[in-house]
């Protein structure tokens, strides 16, 4: 009996959509979720520790913003569009690197 590889074992992975991911990343960051793009994408650590990451500067945040009166909104809501613009970029390029899971 020989040892003969199932069919399955060199069945193509479908490719995923570059616009999903960058679509996921952005829209759902700027609900306070950036990192979802990257699970998406595949890279499920890197989009796990932007959830995190996010979820304690949140808090922190939103006790600053107590504590201001809400001046210091002027601040943490930009830091949060640059936090998804600089994810949605690297997300970008990690996507263009790969052709072999989005094509090109």
């Amino acid at each position: 009996m020989t040892n003969q590889p199932y069919p399955s074992d060199y069945a193509p992975r479908p490719r995923k959509d570059r616009g999903v991911a960058l679509v996921l990343e952005i829209i759902l960051g700027l609900f306070g979720l950036p990192g979802i793009g990257w699970i998406y994408s595949g890279k499920t650590g890197v989009g796990v520790v932007l959830l995190l990451c996010t979820l304690v500067w949140d808090i922190i945040a939103i006790v600053i913003d107590i504590v201001s009166g809400g001046f210091a909104c002027f601040i943490t809501v930009p830091v949060n569009l640059v936090v998804v613009a600089i994810s949605a970029a690297l997300l970008g390029g990690y996507t263009k690197q790969h052709v072999e899971l989005f094509g090109r």
